[in-house]
């Protein structure tokens, strides 16, 4: 999305508050600041000049969770997570993300994995006599969270693959992050 068109989408918001509805993060914190016309307005004014990027302001671009609900009930057809992710873009390439996002960033191009884990590790949870990498038409891409902390999702999964004589394979140490920290916040 170009800057021009995220300047169109922020003046057709006509702050009706329909995004309000099914926010998930309005929901559980209930600010005003955080619904989709909260965020326009702080956007017009920063645009206008009237108010200034603050680090609270850059934190709440990202507390957006990206479900697009507030697309779904928006009557001027106002993408806000194409705006999310635009403005996140703009926000990590100028090192201006939250701490975490930036730490995530550096994370993954350095160890291939968001949580600083060796890459040794990332099969470790596997039963020591199952074939890694074996040959199938399935792959079960069990993601970083899966491989290095919530392993019995990955095992539960695993279980019921294995009771319905689903045939699937894993790529354990071999396995690579999706990336998908990194596109979400900007990247």
């Amino acid at each position: 999305m170009t800057e021009q068109e995220i300047i169109e989408q922020v003046y057709t918001c006509a702050s009706c508050g329909y995004c309000r509805f099914g926010c998930p993060v309005y929901n559980e914190i209930g600010f005003e600041s955080l619904t989709v016309r909260g965020r326009m307005q702080i956007l017009k004014k920063i645009l206008e000049g009237k108010m200034e990027l603050t680090k609270p302001i850059i934190e709440s671009i990202y507390m957006c969770a990206q479900c697009e609900n507030c697309n779904i009930r928006c009557p001027t057809g106002v993408d806000f997570v194409k705006i999310s992710e635009a403005l996140r873009e703009t926000l990590l390439k100028n090192r201006l993300a939250p701490e975490v996002q930036l730490m995530l960033t550096e994370n993954l191009a350095r160890d291939s994995n968001p949580f600083r884990e060796p890459l040794e590790e990332r099969g470790a949870w596997l039963p020591s006599d199952y074939p890694q990498c074996k040959k199938s038409e399935n792959l079960y891409f069990v993601g970083c969270t899966g491989s290095y902390s919530l392993n019995r999702i990955p095992k539960s999964i695993m279980r019921i693959l294995d009771n319905i004589g689903f045939e699937y394979t894993l790529l354990g140490s071999e396995e690579r992050c999706c990336g998908s920290p990194i596109l979400k916040g900007g990247g």
